[in-house]
Formats: C-alpha cells, structure tokens, sequence
C-alpha cells in the first residue's frame, strides 16, 4: 500500500485535487497493489475532533460529495478506512459505505482508469467479471451535461443488457451518446451489463 497523498480530510478544494493524484496512481493498482487516497471523512468524523473545533462533528462535505468521494475510492480501488464513529452515522452514510454496487467494483474490479477528462467533467472506467462500471463526476461548482459516448470504452466490450443507475435504482438504455445531467460536486454511477 503507498500513501499518495498528505492527510485528507473533508474540504471539497482536496477531494477535487484527488482526482488528479488518482489518475496519476492509477497505473500502479493491481493484485497486491494498493494506492492510498486516505481515510473517509464522511459521516460522523469528529469525536472530541481537534480539527473543526474541538467538538464532535458531521462532515462537511455535502451528500453529493460524499457520493462523489465514495465513488472514486471504490472505482480506483483505495482502501476503505473509516475512522469516524458509525453508531452515529445516519441511514444515509450507512446505506453509503455498505453500498453492494461501491463494494463490488472496490473488491473484484479490474482496468480501472480515467476515460476522459475535459475541464472539470471526469470519466472513470472499471470492470468486473460481470458488469462495466461508468463514473462521471462533475467538479465544477454549477451544474452541468456530461457526455458518454459507447466508442470511449476500451477494446471490443459487447454490452448486452440494460444500465443501471447506481444510487438512483433507475434503469435505461445507453445511446451511442448519452447525456447526463449532473448536480456540482455530484456524480453519476452506471453499471452496464456484459
């Protein structure tokens, strides 16, 4: 396991820089091969917390960053270290660090990269035996349309049943172009049958 990155904690200006760190290490993922992007600062964190003010503290990331953080440490395979106290956490970050879909593609996903990144829209790529996973996150601070397009995935992948949307549970159909839109911070999780 390498430590790629100083102590992160739950300020949205370092998870954004952390999507470049994860590009970065993404290479070096593998059997045995585990880059760090750090703790999970979600949930309930603080406990007598000396940063923040001493006090015991929920994150200040929003739900939709907590989402986003979620994604990207499963898609790029981080290891998943929570410090905080969970008998405090609400159904919303239980559902979140128990989530079969985050869990699945952090255990048994393989070619996890970057697919495209073009200002602040990002495209990650993971696969498991079964299933593609799609992420896009939209960085920027507005709400903007992200573009997934069929052609941008690796090799001759076959598709062969319907996407589903990971934390919404809807269920669609991938055009060649595919648009979504997507709230700031958010992203978007697709899983894709093979």
């Amino acid at each position: 396991m390498w430590r790629m990155t100083d102590d992160f904690w739950d300020l949205w200006p370092l998870l954004n820089d952390m999507f470049a760190r994860c590009h970065k290490w993404s290479k070096n993922i593998g059997p045995g091969h585990w880059p760090d992007a750090d703790m999970l600062p979600i949930g309930c964190i603080g406990v007598r917390s000396v940063d923040g003010g001493a006090s015991d503290r929920f994150t200040r990331f929003t739900k939709d960053e907590q989402i986003t953080l979620m994604t990207l440490w499963s898609m790029f395979r981080s290891p998943l270290m929570f410090g905080g106290e969970c008998r405090d956490n609400d159904a919303f970050n239980l559902d979140l660090l128990t989530n079969k879909d985050l869990l699945h593609v952090h255990r048994t996903g393989t070619n996890q990269h970057q697919l495209s990144r073009h200002d602040d829209g990002v495209i990650w790529y993971a696969e498991t035996q079964d299933y593609l996973y799609i992420a896009l996150f939209n960085l920027n601070d507005t709400s903007r349309t992200l573009i997934f397009e069929l052609n941008m995935l690796p090799g001759n992948i076959k598709l062969t049943g319907d996407c589903h949307i990971v934390f919404t549970d809807k269920k669609m159909t991938l055009d060649q172009r595919s648009s979504f839109d997507i709230r700031p911070h958010a992203s978007v999780l697709l899983k894709l049958s093979r």
